[in-house]
């Protein structure tokens, strides 16, 4: 946990597991507190991520991305219907109030090797308060070592596991939506039971969900896609049989070829 000599605002960070296996999604916990006498503006930036930046590296020090802008998530291959941005990236925290939002180190960094890694995290950008002036900053920096293990579908299906029940445990929806987030960045046949229940029971993420579903492709993904286009929410419904469609021109399986043309044909009908 990073957390610096006290200012007129103090910016901490939280990674609960520091030890993980290739392929689990890693959530850091952002805290701001405004210690000063009255509510302070911050502004991070698109979707509040934009304002930070990231690096990774070895644990000996060769880089591996470095100063990553956080507010850009690198392009993916398939067809991704981007979510739809729900916070402002300008708020206000009153005074002796905390804020907290998770970011999801996956976004950026694959960890899909084992080894041990260092992530450097900032955020630079000034705060002020409500008045305009600007107010001395504590600990907008945060460095840490993560260690992943060996690839563990055991471990990782125990992390989907907890990750689908913070999110029917809670009704805060920020913390559904981080979750449902890190859930969906997890690229692993593993995580299809997951997603699925993320997108008949939760409906949080859906697009990531199906983008997932679509990317990881397997036997299993196809009849998760499938079941989905029967969902009550017709909009997910097409999204699913958009990507079933896309699957159908990418394999070379003939048997899921073979299945998605006919699961297709009886739902026209």
């Amino acid at each position: 946990m990073s957390h610096a000599a006290i200012g007129q605002v103090t910016i901490s960070y939280m990674i609960p597991e520091t030890r993980v296996s290739v392929r689990e999604p890693i959530l850091v916990e952002f805290a701001l507190v405004n210690q000063s006498p009255g509510p302070v503006v911050v502004d991070l930036g698109l979707n509040r991520t934009a304002a930070f930046v990231i690096s990774f590296s070895h644990d000996d020090g060769r880089m591996l991305a470095s100063r990553i802008s956080v507010g850009i998530v690198p392009p993916s291959p398939y067809f991704v219907a981007p979510d739809i941005v729900t916070r402002a990236p300008t708020f206000t925290v009153g005074a002796a109030q905390i804020y907290r939002q998770r970011l999801l180190l996956n976004n950026w960094f694959s960890f899909d090797r084992a080894g041990s890694f260092q992530v450097d995290l900032d955020m630079p950008s000034p705060i002020f308060s409500q008045e305009g002036a600007r107010l001395t900053v504590a600990g907008g920096s945060f460095r840490t070592l993560i260690e992943v293990d060996p690839y563990d579908p055991r471990r990782l299906s125990d992390k989907c596991s907890k990750l689908l029940q913070e999110i029917t445990n809670t009704d805060l929806a920020n913390d559904r939506l981080e979750f449902g987030t890190a859930l969906t960045s997890v690229e692993d046949p593993v995580a299809v039971p997951y997603l699925l229940r993320l997108l008949t029971d939760t409906i949080i993420a859906e697009r990531r969900a199906i983008a997932m579903l679509e990317r990881i492709g397997t036997r299993e993904a196809v009849e998760a896609l499938i079941v989905s286009c029967q969902h009550r929410d017709q909009g997910i419904a097409k999204m699913s049989a958009d990507a079933l469609q896309r699957m159908e021109h990418r394999t070379i399986d003939a048997f899921v070829k073979a299945r998605i043309d006919a699961a297709l044909k009886n739902i026209a009908h």
